[in-house]
């Protein structure tokens, strides 16, 4: 019964939450969150939504309570329905894998089984386009901070410009990010640039098949600051180059999984922050906010994607 397998499982629990207490520590920030519906805390730690996560609904009710690594849910997630009745018990040991302990379910293969394939690479899981319940498209800005091996040397920046110039990979020009227009590389027009951020386009859906919430980034588009003014230089389909972010090694004092530039971007061990999403006018958030406004927006999207997925689970777990 549900008692008993809680009682099994705890030692699983502790092994995996050993892996999130080596993660939290310097940097850590405890955050409120209140919006009209539900409130939330969550820390973040050196950019990344990693550690804790709990909210309330409007009545005071614990709405969800569990663990993050890199925005993924670790550890053990319980979500309650607003009278605090215990809907959904899950254990995770790992991105996309878990076990459901209440309502009890007969144990299956994850779909996703975090397997390399022979170009060093995690292949993404297949999915149905019937099965995505919602699904939202979001911009970010990875700045430098929090972010050395993105900058380090500028070592990403010039394995895609030593991509292009072998014609490994192609460019796209930065005049829209629909990966429309083809950009001829010319090493004199980039040599002496170092990138002063990344912006990525990425994909949230979510996905009744696997019951799961998943993030996939697009593209990736560096910028620098020319003449006094940022400018967005070209941008890169990530999956045109996931093989070749995958034969390059670096190091992350946050989590030991990552140990190439496309597990860096597969297990999102970065620091971010939204600058645009889907919506009905299609802008930028400094277009319609200003000044401390552009933060607290940003934060207002980031938590609505996490709640959104809860109140998903909460409804088909029924």
């Amino acid at each position: 019964n549900y008692t008993t397998m809680k009682i099994q499982l705890k030692h699983i629990t502790l092994s995996s939450l050993s892996v999130l207490i080596t993660c939290v520590g310097y940097g850590q920030t405890n955050v409120p969150f209140i919006s009209t519906d539900y409130q939330a805390e969550y820390i973040v730690n050196k950019g990344r939504l990693s550690g804790a996560y709990s909210s309330k609904y409007s009545n005071g009710n614990s709405k969800a309570t569990g663990q993050l690594i890199n925005g993924f849910k670790y550890g053990e997630w319980k979500l309650y329905d607003s009278t605090g009745t215990l809907v959904l018990h899950r254990l995770y040991n790992a991105p996309f894998q878990f076990r459901q302990i209440f309502p009890e379910q007969a144990e299956a293969e994850p779909a996703y089984n975090l397997q390399y394939n022979d170009a060093g690479y995690i292949p993404y899981f297949e999915f149905e386009q019937k099965n995505i319940k919602w699904s939202k498209r979001v911009w970010r800005n990875i700045e430098e901070t929090d972010n050395e091996e993105l900058f380090k040397k500028d070592r990403l920046f010039k394995l895609f410009c030593d991509l292009a110039d072998k014609n490994s990979i192609q460019l796209y020009s930065a005049q829209n990010d629909e990966f429309t227009d083809e950009l001829e590389y010319k090493q004199e027009k980039f040599k002496s640039i170092s990138p002063i951020r990344y912006q990525i386009k990425e994909d949230v859906f979510f996905d009744t098949d696997r019951m799961e919430m998943e993030t996939r980034i697009i593209g990736i588009c560096p910028v620098a600051a020319i003449n006094g003014k940022d400018q967005e230089l070209f941008w890169v389909y990530l999956s045109d180059i996931r093989e070749h972010l995958a034969k390059h090694d670096i190091k992350s004092d946050f989590w030991e999984r990552i140990k190439t530039f496309d597990d860096l971007f597969f297990f999102r061990d970065f620091a971010s922050s939204i600058y645009k999403e889907s919506n009905h006018n299609g802008k930028p958030i400094e277009a319609y906010k200003q000044s401390d406004e552009i933060a607290l927006e940003a934060e207002r999207i980031e938590m609505a994607i996490i709640n959104k997925e809860i109140d998903l689970l909460l409804s088909l777990a029924r």
